[in-house]
């Protein structure tokens, strides 16, 4: 009988390389599906705020995060931390794809995400005032079998109510303990401004200057107990365009400010007066190519309608035209070079050149407006049609009252 020792050895060594083998393969594959995944990093300047290698995702066109019981714990090492640092807020700004389904319920997939993560948060105990949202639009977002691992960008700065505080790391501070003050329900900062908030904008502007790479995010906080009287979607958007304003007016391209907005349920208002109002985060400047392509692209496909009752000039705008007109302000920011026209229209009540007049009248008084709230008057160009170009019958009041506009167009 032949000696079984050997071929039993042989078997035995097969076995082992084979092992070897499907393990190495399988660890590869395991390092290849993990690599794909973005992981979870919060940081306020060098305090790493919550950290895990995994993350959560969200589905293609989704805005509902999937997540592992660990991550969930970091994101309530992110809530505490808010809780013991009442003196900071944090911006999420939620990344989206043009490629993705827009949401019914938010202007784009990008805010409807981190409002979802800003709602976990404050369901993990960190304060509703302490947590701002914004969006991004990433040109070719990298998803994962449709999954996309994190897509939140966090962002530290001040609470509003403790002074200024503008930082860029360990790289650049300036700051003030006085602050900004703004009337309940308003949306234009009180004058005269504190020497020491002039000095730490002037230095800020500086700073920005000498840096193209790196971007302001304005934040500007509302509460509902407030009136919208703006021309922008919320008090907290007008704001921070007001502040952005300022900076803007110090030199500073338009291209490196940035502006969102933080519903606040228990905002102060002392006296009727609102102290401070407005965070500040600097940050790397983004690629917004992508969302300035969505941006003209909606600008160009319906023109801004603003319509005036007879002889009057006043400018009401409705949550749509609010939309359009922070649209177009991000519009002329990116593209300073750009042109839009204010073309005055009247109806054919009475005589023909005096509805003229009556129409560059109040294409002037749009200009004027639009200039008010932070797009400059060179960018736009007025005339009047008077009556000659109706979009409606002038032979009932509802013709007419349609006819009686200004129609805002890019060139």
């Amino acid at each position: 009988m032949r000696n079984p020792v050997p071929l039993l050895a042989i078997l035995l060594i097969l076995w082992l390389f084979g092992g070897c083998y499907l393990w190495t393969s399988t660890c590869c594959l395991a390092g290849a599906a993990t690599s794909s995944i973005a992981p979870l990093l919060i940081k306020d300047g060098s305090t790493t705020v919550a950290q895990h290698s995994n993350n959560f995702f969200f589905g293609f066109s989704g805005s509902t995060p999937n997540m592992t019981t660990p991550v969930s714990d970091e994101l309530t090492d992110a809530a505490n931390y808010l809780k013991a640092n009442p003196g900071k807020t944090m911006t999420l700004t939620g990344q989206y794809d043009d490629d993705e389904k827009k949401p019914g319920n938010f202007a784009n997939l990008g805010l409807a995400r981190a409002e979802s993560i800003k709602q976990q948060l404050i369901k993990k105990g960190a304060p509703a005032a302490q947590l701002a949202t914004a969006a991004l639009l990433v040109k070719d977002l990298k998803f994962s079998d449709d999954k996309l691992y994190g897509g939140i960008n966090y962002a530290f700065s001040e609470a509003p109510t403790s002074g200024i505080s503008i930082k860029d790391g360990s790289a650049f501070s300036a700051g003030s303990k006085d602050n900004l003050r703004f009337d309940k329900s308003g949306y234009v900062h009180k004058t005269p401004l504190a020497a020491s908030v002039n000095d730490a904008f002037g230095k800020t502007a500086e700073y920005l200057k000498k840096n193209a790479g790196r971007s302001l995010l304005l934040t500007g906080f509302y509460s509902d107990a407030e009136k919208n009287n703006s021309p922008f979607p919320s008090l907290g958007l007008a704001r921070a365009n007001n502040i952005k304003q300022i900076f803007t007016n110090l030199g500073v391209p338009s291209k490196q400010l940035l502006t969102a907005d933080s519903k606040v349920a228990n905002l102060q208002f002392p006296g009727d007066e609102l102290n401070g109002g407005v965070s500040y985060s600097i940050s790397a400047a983004t690629d917004n190519s992508n969302r300035l392509a969505e941006v003209e692209k909606r600008l160009r496909a319906k023109p801004l309608l603003i319509y005036f009752a007879t002889g009057k000039q006043e400018v009401n705008l409705n949550s749509e035209q609010r939309q359009y007109f922070s649209d177009l302000t991000y519009y002329l920011d990116q593209k300073p070079n750009a042109k839009i026209s204010s073309t005055g229209h009247t109806d054919n009540q009475g005589d023909r050149n005096q509805n003229v007049r009556l129409g560059r009248k109040r294409a002037e008084f749009v200009r004027d407006y639009l200039a008010k709230n932070g797009i400059s008057s060179k960018q736009v160009n007025v005339s009047s049609k008077g009556p000659d170009e109706p979009i409606e019958t002038n032979d009932t009041d509802a013709g007419r009252a349609k006819n009686r506009r200004v129609a805002i167009t890019l060139n």
